[in-house]
């Protein structure tokens, strides 16, 4: 029988988001030998967890290999869960934690005769207890967008009148939930991706999938799609409708467009959205005429912004708000109404983001408030 100094250890794990868990739970498994980690590739996470890992393979193994208590690394491109199978024959102990367990496992050390121990999650002296998934869930790093024209990707309006919607999509902020920034969106993507948008699916396609996800075929109400392209894709875009759900044409604004919205844009907080709260109450004036003048006021929202012209640009803002308003007047609240009205006063111009005006206010400005939050536009 060999001395555990002698022995030889193996772990298995994709190690992503290092943490106090994952240098307590390798530190412990040196105890039993000299030990040997396998580092899962990028596609086995995807295959097995659903989500692609933050870090890259290359990114983990090096992580990994920095650790004091590790002899050395391997990194199998094999998807499956017992990717560590090649290198049993010259191990004495392989080393797993509860989530890990399995009877395959199990089976498998038993055939190469390797002793099969399983480890508690046990942290680091007084240390928090760490998972990847916990942190996972903390973080966000999926784009959140902003609607500088909005309403017409809903088709009860470009049916009645061809037109577009105009979004631009912004590094993530610590938001509320229901504030107008497509948090129930990012929820889902996170779900099913993780904190971040995946990198190995085109764009269009993911927004198409996202958007199935959100309007299964049982669904009575069909909601538009400027969450989840806006989500999607990067930079600012207008969409063109015409009698239907999806755009038939997307046009994609110039980084100098981005460069100067960047400038001036920025987020005013008001306060989530009560739950209960009616947008439709039944006042609603969703006619050609109402859709005629809120198409025509994202053509010269489009135009300002394309010719850099950012006080036309913040005029049209304040004119596409009030034309949002008089075809839905729960667009706009009585909480709400002197604040923007305010901020139209005072600044380029503003619209609000979440039903109501509650969550947040899009404002336009080269003065800002001290309360305003600071937005950044993402380019291609």
């Amino acid at each position: 029988m060999k001395n555990k100094k002698n022995k030889k250890v193996l772990v298995a794990g994709y190690f992503d988001l290092f943490h106090s868990g994952h240098a307590a739970f390798l530190d412990k498994a040196s105890d039993y030998g000299e030990l040997y980690v396998v580092v899962g590739s990028d596609d086995s996470c995807i295959v097995n967890k659903n989500k692609r890992p933050i870090y890259t393979q290359p990114e983990r193994s090096y992580i990994v290999s920095m650790m004091k208590c590790v002899s050395e690394v391997y990194t199998p491109d094999d998807c499956s869960l017992l990717n560590f199978s090649p290198y049993l024959d010259e191990i004495d102990i392989f080393l797993t934690n509860k989530d890990g367990d399995s009877k395959e496992k199990r089976d498998l050390c038993l055939a190469h005769n390797v002793e099969y121990v399983v480890l508690d999650r046990v942290p680091h002296a007084n240390l928090k207890q760490r998972s990847s998934s916990s942190i996972k869930c903390e973080l966000n790093l999926i784009p959140q967008r902003i609607d500088i024209s909005g309403f017409y990707d809903q088709k009860t309006i470009n049916g009645l009148f061809p037109g577009s919607v105009i979004l631009a999509n912004i590094n993530p902020i610590d938001s509320d939930l229901r504030s107008g920034l497509s948090s129930s969106t990012i929820s889902i993507i996170k779900k099913i991706f993780g904190p971040c948008l995946p990198k190995h699916i085109d764009r269009l396609d993911l927004a198409k999938m996202i958007f199935a996800l959100e309007n299964p075929p049982d669904r009575k109400y069909i909601s538009g799609v400027v969450d989840q392209l806006g989500i999607c894709l990067p930079g600012i875009n207008r969409l063109h409708f015409k009698d239907e759900y999806f755009p038939s044409k997307i046009e994609k604004a110039p980084d100098s467009a981005v460069d100067l919205l960047n400038k001036y844009c920025y987020l005013k907080q008001t306060k989530p959205r009560p739950l209960g709260y009616q947008v439709f109450d039944g006042k609603e004036k969703i006619n050609l005429e109402n859709a005629r003048l809120l198409s025509k006021e994202a053509d010269n929202c489009w135009e300002s912004l394309l010719d850099g012209n950012i006080k036309e640009l913040g005029q049209s803002i304040n004119i596409i708000h009030n034309a949002q308003k008089n075809m839905i007047p729960g667009y706009e609240s009585d909480f709400i109404r002197p604040i923007i009205n305010e901020i139209q006063k005072n600044h380029f111009g503003a619209k609000i983001m979440g039903a109501g005006g509650y969550g947040y206010i899009f404002v336009l400005t080269e003065n800002p408030e001290s309360d305003f939050i600071k937005i950044n536009i993402t380019k291609q």
